[in-house]
């Protein structure tokens, strides 16, 4: 049974590309001679390298998901992990991404909603506002299942909410409504939404 190891070059660096990482790394790929002082603090193995260690490539496609069948739906949840535009306003962290790397964020996004076989109804978390789910919806690999966002504007402080996207071939979004919890306790409330499935 495999752990968890944080590895830390020590630097303070920040990088903003993921290929400009001087080791860039994917599930599966293995890393050589990691060498360093190691730690254990708040459940987690922690490795400081000394030097940049050597790693060997896996070549690892993307899982699919068989779509629903005629008499079916599906329905899927997906943390998308600071989805921003590139437009202000915009918290200090992370970095404002460039209109290439918006881009880039949306086609990825869409390529996995497609090999979970394009559910009737896809949940989004840490989506920074609805105009980057209709964006996402006209996404060439996802466009022609006729995606419909939603979202309602939380108050979360770097401005990142909780969405859907519902699939207008085969369901119709009936109604949506935020809960937001007393005090203030959630700043990105609870959305549930009302769904017609149109099953053939």
């Amino acid at each position: 049974k495999g752990m968890l190891i944080f590895v830390d070059d020590g630097s303070a660096v920040t990088y903003d590309e993921y290929s400009d990482k001087p080791l860039a790394l994917q599930t599966g790929d293995v890393v050589e001679s990691a060498l360093g002082p190691l730690a254990y603090t708040y459940g987690n193995y922690k490795l400081e390298i000394l030097y940049l260690p050597g790693a060997t490539r896996t070549d690892r496609p993307l899982p699919s998901v068989e779509p629903a069948g005629p008499e079916e739906f599906s329905v899927a949840t997906f943390n998308v992990e600071n989805l921003f535009d590139p437009s202000e306003p915009h918290p200090t962290d992370p970095p404002i991404p460039s209109t290439a790397q918006y881009k880039r964020d949306l086609a990825k996004t869409a390529d996995v909603i497609l090999a979970m076989g394009a559910p009737t109804v896809v949940g989004l978390q840490e989506v920074e506002n609805v105009e980057i789910l209709a964006d996402l919806a006209q996404e060439g690999s996802i466009a022609g299942f006729d995606y419909e966002p939603l979202l309602i504007e939380g108050t979360d402080s770097r401005g990142i909410d909780v969405g859907y996207l519902v699939r207008g071939d085969r369901a119709t979004l009936e109604s949506a409504a935020a809960y937001p919890a007393p005090e203030g306790l959630t700043s990105r409330p609870p959305l549930l939404i009302t769904v017609t499935v149109h099953l053939e």
